[in-house]
């Protein structure tokens, strides 16, 4: 339950005191025939007063067991001194150039009013879409038609088997340690909007675990090597990267690297889960702390969650996360054709907590996570610059921030081996 008095000032700006602009004109004989050009004028008025605005509310909110919860709220706004633009007496002027009829309009605080009612709303919903245990895994296979419970197509949503590295893993970017050989590379990426497009450059990734870490590597052919972002958690996505999302059921963590080495770091928390999962009682999670962002998630392409808005803690960071990359060629050299890049990345299992809901940490057989693997890529196309994104599994929409089109990964305890990587081959020959 809650009940909260606030109030909301807006003083006038300078331009509201002192604007002297023209908003509009009315070509001649539009009023009357004869008539010279109309020109309406909007003119600051240093009488104008501050906006004000006083609430009372109060509300309660009930939790419904794990499904959802209901709101109702009373509220009361009384608006004063709103400005508005009240028109004067129109004149005319010959200087410079022909007859003019000037209209002027003026601020001023000549309106007020009252709103008042009740708000009743509720969010119901089925517990996470996806497995988060051992405990009877059932997840979709590829081919499967159907639709989770926020609408999202659960068809073709792609699973990868993570084998556990016997060999040592360095993280220097190269993808040539014994264990990668043998794990299992992605089918090429696919386009992120349209199911089943391949990527225009070939680019795949591979992933393993032992006790300490989950390793994701990647590998992007790129004829022109570039990169300039070197501080970290800027906006990486503004030039080529690769991208990792891992997903737990009330939040979702958000890696970015480029091919300089520079990384990007979010944790997002779903609002409707940040007090029922007890972020609120974290340190870490302190929406009072600096780099908090009140977010809708991927918002570049208009799409909306339907779970709705995310806390996004900009300056969160894992502990212990380990990043390199390698590149074959020369950077921002488009005099040569280079090879491309390669990135090799280590989570450790100890900076998941917040996102295992449950499952062991290490991973034990059988168990299953979230992830999107992506590559986005900046070109020029018909004389526009353009970013197409490109992913393990497409999501339908330009927008990467939907756990529910994230890539099924299995843990298996068994050990990658020439055995494993015949049977990735053998596998990807069937479908």
């Amino acid at each position: 339950m809650w009940v909260g008095l606030s109030r909301a000032v807006r003083t006038p700006s300078r331009g509201d005191h002192d604007s002297n602009a023209a908003i509009g004109a009315v070509g001649p004989d539009s009023l009357f025939a004869g008539a010279p050009e109309a020109v309406v004028t909007l003119l600051g008025s240093d009488r104008e007063e501050a906006e004000d605005l006083l609430v009372i509310d109060a509300g309660l909110r009930t939790q419904l067991g794990r499904s959802g919860f209901l709101d109702a709220a009373l509220f009361y706004y009384e608006y004063d001194d709103v400005t508005t633009q009240e028109p004067g007496v129109p004149y005319t002027i010959d200087e410079p150039g022909p007859l003019h009829l000037i209209v002027p309009v003026q601020n001023d605080n000549l309106a007020s009013g009252t709103a008042r009612g009740v708000e009743i709303g509720s969010l119901i919903r089925e517990t996470f879409p996806y497995p988060i245990s051992r405990v009877g895994l059932t997840p979709p296979h590829e081919g499967d038609s159907m639709t989770d419970h926020w609408g999202y197509s659960q068809t073709d949503l792609k699973h990868y088997t993570c084998y556990r590295a016997n060999w040592p893993v360095v993280i220097d970017g190269r993808l040539d340690d014994e264990a990668w050989k043998l794990a299992p590379p992605s089918p090429r990426f696919e386009d992120l909007e349209t199911p089943g497009r391949p990527a225009l450059l070939d680019t795949w990734a591979k992933l393993l675990w032992d006790d300490d870490y989950l390793y994701v590597g990647f590998w992007c052919a790129e004829p022109h090597l570039r990169g300039t972002q070197t501080e970290r958690d800027c906006m990486i996505c503004q030039e080529n990267d690769v991208e990792v999302f891992i997903a737990g059921e009330n939040a979702y963590f958000e890696f970015e690297l480029n091919s300089l080495g520079t990384i990007m770091e979010r944790f997002y928390i779903w609002q409707d889960s940040y007090v029922k999962g007890g972020y609120d009682q974290l340190a870490e999670f302190d929406l009072l702390a600096p780099g908090i962002v009140d977010t809708l998630g991927g918002t570049w392409s208009g799409h909306a969650h339907p779970r709705g808005r995310r806390w996004c803690f900009r300056n969160w960071d894992m502990p212990g996360l380990m990043w390199a990359v390698d590149l074959q060629g020369t950077l921002n050299d488009d005099t040569d054709v280079d090879v491309g890049w390669s990135a090799e990345i280590s989570f450790p299992w100890t900076g998941l907590t917040h996102l295992a809901d449950g499952r062991s940490l290490p991973p034990r057989q059988d168990d299953v996570w979230r992830m999107d693997l992506s590559r986005f890529q900046w070109m020029e196309e018909d004389g526009r610059r353009i970013c197409p994104g490109w992913a393990f599994n497409s999501h339908d929409v330009y927008d990467s921030h939907i756990p529910e089109k994230f890539t099924y990964i299995h843990m298996s305890e068994q050990e990658v081996s020439t055995a494993t990587a015949m049977q990735a081959v053998i596998e990807e020959a069937g479908e």
